[in-house]
């Protein structure tokens, strides 16, 4: 008898219980993560290849990086570090760091000094030649 109440309560502790919802947990985005240093990496190529190493911190144990947006404005990149979390989830609001890598897109553009930024943090590199690759 002790056995079928065993297996009867693990059954039941796997199902579903009533009124539950199968759907996914509701998301909100924002810009919950701070950067704190850009790193840039330029990778032995032509054309070269540029790639931004971002790191900081978010703002709680449940926030994550969703996509770092980028935009280009002249010879100024800017980075937008976009964030999700469980909409109204209690997290731990102890600071995560993280790093994320960005490729930037540095294709075609003439050379000269570049800058980029995120919030209110910067740092410059220079393409010492024209990065478009001529067709022969």
């Amino acid at each position: 008898m002790l056995m079928i109440i065993a297996a009867a309560l693990a059954l039941a502790a796997c199902a579903p219980l009533a009124g539950s919802k199968s759907e996914q947990t509701e998301m909100e985005y924002g810009e919950g993560a701070t950067v704190e240093k850009i790193d840039l990496l330029a990778l032995e190529s032509f054309p070269v290849q540029i790639n931004a190493a971002l790191s900081g911190y978010l703002s709680d144990g449940c926030t994550e990086i969703e996509r770092v947006e980028q935009e280009r404005r002249e010879n100024v990149f800017e980075l937008k570090v976009i964030t999700r979390r469980p909409k109204d989830a209690i997290c731990t609001m102890q600071l995560a760091p993280f790093e994320e890598s960005v490729a930037l897109e540095v294709n075609g553009l003439p050379a000269g000094e570049y800058v980029v930024r995120v919030g209110d943090v910067e740092t410059a590199f220079t393409l010492n030649a024209d990065n478009i690759l001529k067709s022969e």
